[in-house]
């Protein structure tokens, strides 16, 4: 194998692990690829190319075992993911998965940096963005979609989150 083979080849299999990556939805190593790219294409021996490999997958790796979130969060996080627009409390996830609810909210706080209660309407609001952008649904069933049965405090996490009303917010596509 010539070394442009080498690289050819240490180059694909990068982009292949970001491709990976973004199927898992990873996002803290936003610089992973074109730094071991960089690396990779600037190495002049077959030494060179190998410690670049190594450097940039072994700091990839060592980023995805601080990432790794308990059992139980990614549980919670997937089930956020499935049933976003249904009742979620702390104290019904907390009874069904067997942990005390005030426990729970801690553990949630300290994995992902954001309590529960702000995790879930962050979420519900991007996916009412996503509505907003992609059908003529009333606002109202919009909110009802998502998870809040009171219009008026969809309006005012809306306007918490995104910085303009529902409304304004579609009248800005």
């Amino acid at each position: 194998m010539t070394p442009t083979i080498l690289k050819s080849v240490a180059v694909e299999m990068v982009v292949r692990l970001k491709l990976e990556l973004n199927d898992i939805q990873y996002t803290a190593a936003p610089d992973f690829v074109k730094n071991t790219i960089t690396d990779i294409m600037e190495s002049i021996s077959i030494d060179d190319l190998i410690t670049a490999v190594k450097e940039g997958v072994g700091g990839l790796v060592d980023s995805l075992n601080n990432d790794v979130k308990s059992p139980v969060i990614q549980q919670i996080l997937h089930h956020i993911q499935q049933h976003f627009n249904e009742d979620l409390s702390l104290k019904v996830l907390g009874a069904q998965y067997h942990i005390h609810p005030v426990y729970l909210g801690h553990l949630f706080h300290k994995e992902t940096g954001e309590s529960f209660t702000e995790y879930i309407n962050g979420y519900r609001i991007d996916r009412a963005k996503e509505l907003l952008r992609n059908s003529s649904a009333k606002v109202q069933d919009i909110a009802k979609n998502v998870g809040y049965w009171e219009t008026g405090y969809f309006y005012k996490q809306f306007k918490k989150f995104v910085g303009v009303s529902p409304r304004d917010f579609r009248g800005m596509l």
